[in-house]
């Protein structure tokens, strides 16, 4: 299986639905099931950055988080530049680019503790 390691508390808003678009620097050709390994970092987690979520995403952050597992996973079905985002997804506070990857069908898994990588890398089923 395919994984994605995002920090939290993006990989927390993947899951529970609430972040259709993940931002990357770079494309993917990668389309169908992705798992989300939640990252260690902390540094996204202060009182500016739930400032920042409650203002600009509209979204209360809950209190904790699991960190260095895979916690779900969702379906990739597009990946483009912000230019080029479908029109429904263009206001989403989410959608910052430069490459957007279009998620769907987000669902947790029983967590998984691993090492997380760069890059989409692979796991055994």
């Amino acid at each position: 299986m395919k994984v994605l390691t995002v920090c939290q508390p993006w990989a927390w808003a993947i899951i529970a639905g609430v972040k259709r678009v993940e931002n990357r620097r770079w494309a993917t050709a990668h389309r169908g099931e992705l798992a989300i390994h939640a990252g260690l970092s902390t540094r996204f987690l202060d009182a500016d950055s739930r400032r920042r979520w409650r203002e600009t995403y509209k979204c209360e952050l809950p209190e904790s988080f699991v960190f260095g597992k895979i916690i779900g996973v969702v379906d990739v079905i597009d990946c483009v530049p912000r230019e080029n985002l479908w029109y429904d997804l263009l206001s989403d506070p989410f959608a910052e680019g430069p490459v957007c990857w279009v998620l769907e069908n987000a669902k947790t898994v029983p967590h998984v503790k691993c090492s997380g990588k760069q890059g989409i890398w692979t796991i055994d089923d």
